[in-house]
This record gives structure tokens, sequence and C-alpha cells, in this order.
């Protein structure tokens, strides 16, 4: 159940708490069926294990992503990239 339905308001320290545990649950998960596959010699399948973990982590990144900047806007950059910059 969400924290806003539960009355209690979503601080940063609570949800670094849930992105942690999430993320050492699915790390735990991962390896474990990684080890499986190895040690049944499903090569194949040992391969598509990593491309589908790498797949998944590109899609966690890509939604804390569009999260942020729902909630900050976009990035904005403060320097110059073009060569406009005065001399000493």
């Amino acid at each position: 159940m969400s924290e806003a339905l539960e009355g209690r308001p979503a601080t940063p320290g609570r949800r670094i708490r849930r992105v942690a545990l999430v993320a050492a649950a699915l790390a735990l998960v991962g390896e474990l069926g990684h080890q499986l596959l190895e040690r049944f010699g499903q090569a194949l399948a040992h391969h598509l294990f990593h491309v589908v973990f790498a797949g998944g982590a590109a899609v966690v990144f890509v939604a804390f992503v569009v999260d942020d900047v729902r909630r900050h806007g976009w990035p904005s950059f403060t320097w110059r990239t073009g060569g406009t910059a005065p001399r000493p």
C-alpha cells in the first residue's frame, strides 16, 4: 500500500530505503537465477538472462529519470558549450 494512502507523508529517507530494499531483492533473485542457469548448463538461457537483466535495469533507470523530471523539471546547464568564454 502506498504511503499516501496510509496517511504517512513520503520522506526521502523512506523512499531511499524502499528503493534500496527492492534493488537488493532484485539483485538476490537475479543472482539466484543466474547461478541456477549456470549450474544446469543452460548456456543459451544463461546468456538470455544477462540480456533480460540488463534490459530490466535500463527500464528501471528510465523510470527513475522520468520520475525525477516530473518532480524537478528538465535539467538545466549553467556552463556554456560554445567557444564564447572570455580569455584571461
